[in-house]
Order: structure tokens, then C-alpha cells, then sequence
């Protein structure tokens, strides 16, 4: 039987956040949290961790999103718009 958990991942405001976690991490929410960008994902803790990276893209900048999954868009109270996508 598969036991899953929610763990969030606070980011930091650059445009690659490097991380690990449980192999089969789902992503469900990227918001920001008192201001910190913030994915949160589900995952089962007793599976082994593997390395992944958070991209995350302001709107109108260029970026490359091949090989990666498209995880969410959040806005910041400042007015920008972030959009954030996983690299496994």
C-alpha cells in the first residue's frame, strides 16, 4: 500500500531553485505564501529522494520549456505574474 503526505517547498525568487525529493512527487499548487513562492506536492516519504529543479519564468520572458512539466502560475501582490515549471 502507497502511503502519500503533502509537503510544500518554499522557493527563492531567482529563476532556478534546485531541490529534492521522493521519486514519484506530484506537484499540486505553486502560490506565494507571505510573499515566498511556494510549490506543493504530493509524495510519498518512505521512497528514495532524487534531484529536481523549479523553474520559475516571469510573463514575457524567453525561455526553453523542453523537457520540463508546467507545474503553475502565481501572482505576487506586487502585480507579477510567475509562471513555474519542473525538470526532473
Amino acid at each position: 500500500m502507497s502511503e502519500s503526505v503533502i509537503w510544500k517547498y518554499p522557493l527563492l525568487r531567482q529563476e532556478v531553485n534546485d531541490c529534492s525529493a521522493p521519486l514519484s512527487a506530484r506537484p499540486l499548487a505553486f502560490q506565494f505564501q507571505r510573499g515566498v513562492p511556494t510549490v506543493w506536492m504530493v509524495v510519498n516519504p518512505r521512497e528514495p529522494t532524487m534531484p529536481l529543479q523549479f523553474h520559475m519564468v516571469a510573463t514575457g520572458e524567453l525561455f526553453d520549456p523542453d523537457g520540463m512539466q508546467y507545474v503553475g502560475t502565481a501572482q505576487e501582490d506586487r502585480g507579477y505574474v510567475w509562471h513555474l515549471w519542473m525538470k526532473r
